[in-house]
């Protein structure tokens, strides 16, 4: 009988991760691959599986000269301070962008990021409890291994 509890455990349990791109450039960097293509960045992977809630982005510009990308970082985090934020200060813009699919932190960052992976632009709907990527998914094989379990251990009584 433990067996049987033990198998319907695993079977509500997270299957699969959210996949979000992964680079950094500062001011000092030659190659903006990581603003205008991430998926083509060649340092390292471009992407990776995220055991955390969120793909995000910050891009930081200079107020002068305007537009001149300070720092951009790609990545993942579980409670970002910000989900789609722009804050400027005296010398400053900064946006934060945050989404929930995969591959969805894309975009140069000053459009919010959102909906159909890949775009970059449009709206991101969040609705705490709904599920996301990291919502409980159940795997069918553990289902099947589990009703042949119980049919074999009703049947060998």
């Amino acid at each position: 009988m433990k067996e049987i509890f033990f198998l319907i455990f695993l079977l509500f349990t997270s299957t699969a991760g959210l996949k979000c791109y992964v680079c950094t450039i500062s001011a000092s960097d030659t190659s903006d691959t990581c603003v205008q293509n991430p998926g083509a960045v060649s340092t390292g992977s471009p992407t990776v599986d995220c055991g955390l809630k969120y793909c995000t982005i910050k891009r930081q510009e200079y107020k002068d000269p305007p537009g001149r990308i300070a720092s951009f970082y790609r990545g993942c985090e579980s409670n970002p301070v910000y989900l789609n934020t722009v804050i400027d200060d005296a010398d400053f813009r900064t946006y934060f962008r945050a989404c929930t699919s995969d591959l969805c932190n894309t975009g140069n960052g000053i459009q919010s990021v959102v909906g159909t992976p890949g775009s970059g632009v449009g709206l991101n709907l969040m609705v705490p409890g709904i599920g996301g990527a990291n919502s409980i998914t159940p795997n069918l094989g553990i289902f099947f291994a589990i009703i042949n379990l119980a049919l074999y251990f009703n049947f060998r009584k």
